[in-house]
């Protein structure tokens, strides 16, 4: 029996399910496509120990919306199933990298980078140019980030800059591909024992800490360069 959790919300949705189903549908076929490919992702996350129906968790339709509704854009079909499916925790998908790409760094991630960027020092020089509905969906220490493109299709590449060289590369093919990627990551983490070493995982202590500091009200409440430093030199 399948977890709640590998079911898409498209009812008619099946692996296996015949043509004439898919001719049938209003739903184009390429969602179809990409939501058989997620849900072979989360048993195959299920079967290496990646992340269960216990160590996820989804957003609200309402925290989803919030994002479109900040950045005035529609995000692709399958970035949005990975937020609903697992956009505030993901079992050891993104826990052993400094990496942010959950709902509560994704959110505030694209108004606030550029600003943090200016507060460091760090002004891209002027042919560096982020396409109009692009959204940052990770970032490693704040000077790495990855981003997609939300024009209303089902599907969008991933791109990546830093913030040394501030060039644009294509890092992946689809939102599909940079979640299977991470996955691969994820099993090789797993198989050389890091979860041993460190159960809890290693995310992104700095946009963390960032959050907190806001919420808190005491968002200078620590030198990021000095916190960069301690985290690395402590984890590798």
């Amino acid at each position: 029996m399948l977890h709640k959790w590998l079911l898409s919300p498209l009812g008619k949705a099946r692996i296996g399910m015949s043509q004439l189903l898919i001719a049938s549908s209003t739903v184009p076929p390429k969602v179809y496509i990409a939501m058989d490919a997620f849900k072979r992702l989360l048993k195959r996350m299920e079967h290496s120990r990646v992340a269960s129906s216990q160590n996820v968790l989804g957003c609200t339709e309402q925290e989803v919306i919030a994002i479109e509704k900040k950045y005035k854009l529609r995000l692709p079909q399958v970035y949005r199933r990975y937020l609903e499916t697992m956009g505030h925790r993901s079992g050891r998908l993104f826990a052993f990298d400094h990496v942010a790409a959950f709902y509560s760094a994704v959110l505030n991630l694209t108004a606030d980078a550029p600003n943090d960027w200016s507060e460091d020092g760090l002004d891209p020089p002027s042919d560096f140019l982020l396409p109009r509905n692009h959204l940052l969906i990770s970032e490693r220490l704040g000077d790495q980030f990855e981003f997609i493109c939300c024009n209303g299709d089902n599907e969008s590449p991933v791109w990546y800059f830093n913030t040394w060289d501030w060039e644009i590369r294509l890092q992946h093919q689809s939102v599909q591909e940079w979640l299977e990627c991470w996955c691969t990551q994820s099993e090789d983490a797993i198989a050389s024992g890091y979860f041993s070493q460190h159960p809890d995982g290693i995310t992104n202590p700095i946009r963390t800490a960032l959050i907190e500091g806001e919420d808190s009200g005491d968002p200078e409440s620590f030198n990021i360069d000095d916190f960069k430093k301690k985290m690395v030199n402590s984890h590798g």
